[in-house]
């Protein structure tokens, strides 16, 4: 069902940018779903209307507004209350709007980093992983969205050939969770390999999910979550540098610091508890690094972490 997807995951947008008062916000989310669960998708499109005119940002149109029915009808549909005709048509609209606002919506910053989001192979649900996708566009990212079921072969490659910086994979239900964990060992394969963000509903229900269990960067718990985790995975998404200069000052840092310190890479990698070519990569400046990696390395450096990023 969709409302498994990643949907259970500030965003700049060229025309909107206010969030919803508690009572309008109840108001029009009434409506929509209503009007959704009665098939009456000109009223479920005038309440979007309505909340364009009131100046929403897209965040929380699709986490305030359109986020609860796909849930309500996952929810219906694991109860055996509706068919998978009426899931469909639900999630087909949902779509359909997600489009329209799409068009409605610019981001005014680009940040020069790029992401690849996609179901995993075996998952056939979209919107959760397509509200991620926009809302990463409109937060300046570059935003490759692969859709569903994509072979973790075939996604590797991808990401080989487009040198992406962040890959987001969505796993819905328990049958793809074989898949997440094999999509997430092929992508790490690649030389450096991308940082991983993975979301969904199956993720979510494993009470033990830890990043470090599927071999990921982050769990992203819901869009919002998704979108935070993305800004401070990758060092440096608030500065003016160019990805390339950032990594190679950070690099240069790190190496400075590790032979004021005595150490080796070995030696390094043993007390920030981090591979040993992973920081032969990130010496080199060829390595996307996360903030969770620069706290081991400054610690085992005895550095504060600002001495390795600030300028």
């Amino acid at each position: 069902m969709e409302g498994g997807a990643l949907a259970e995951f500030n965003i700049s947008a060229g025309r909107a940018k206010t969030r919803a008062d508690t009572k309008d916000l109840n108001r029009l989310r009434n409506e929509y779903t209503e009007a959704l669960l009665a098939g009456n998708e000109r009223a479920a499109s005038a309440a979007i209307d309505r909340a364009l005119a009131l100046n929403w940002d897209l965040k929380t149109i699709y986490v305030d507004l359109m986020r609860n029915p796909i849930l309500l009808v996952g929810e219906m549909w694991n109860r055996g209350e509706i068919s998978v005709a009426y899931e469909h048509q639900v999630t087909q609209y949902t779509i359909q709007e997600m489009a329209r606002l799409r068009r409605e919506f610019r981001p005014d910053q680009h940040l020069g980093f790029r992401a690849v989001v996609t179901s995993v192979e075996g998952d056939q649900h979209v919107v959760g992983a397509l509200m991620v996708a926009d809302l990463l566009r409109q937060a300046g990212w570059g935003v490759d969205f692969l859709g569903a079921d994509t072979p973790a072969v075939d996604l590797t490659e991808f990401v080989r050939e487009r040198k992406q910086d962040l890959v987001v994979l969505s796993a819905t239900s328990r049958e793809s969770l074989g898949s997440l964990r094999t999509t997430v060992e092929n992508v790490k394969t690649l030389d450096p390999p991308p940082i991983v963000m993975i979301g969904g509903r199956a993720v979510s229900f494993e009470s033990d999910s830890t990043p470090d269990l599927w071999g990921a960067d982050a769990i992203a718990i819901d869009a919002l979550e998704a979108i935070v985790i993305a800004r401070s995975l990758v060092v440096g998404v608030e500065g003016s540098d160019s990805i390339a200069d950032l990594l190679s000052r950070i690099g240069g840092r790190i190496r400075a610091s590790r032979l004021d310190a005595g150490m080796n890479q070995a030696e390094l990698a043993s007390g920030a508890g981090l591979d040993r070519t992973y920081i032969g990569a990130v010496e080199r400046g060829r390595q996307n690094v996360t903030m969770a990696a620069l706290l081991r390395l400054a610690d085992a450096l005895g550095v504060s972490i600002d001495d390795l990023i600030s300028k």
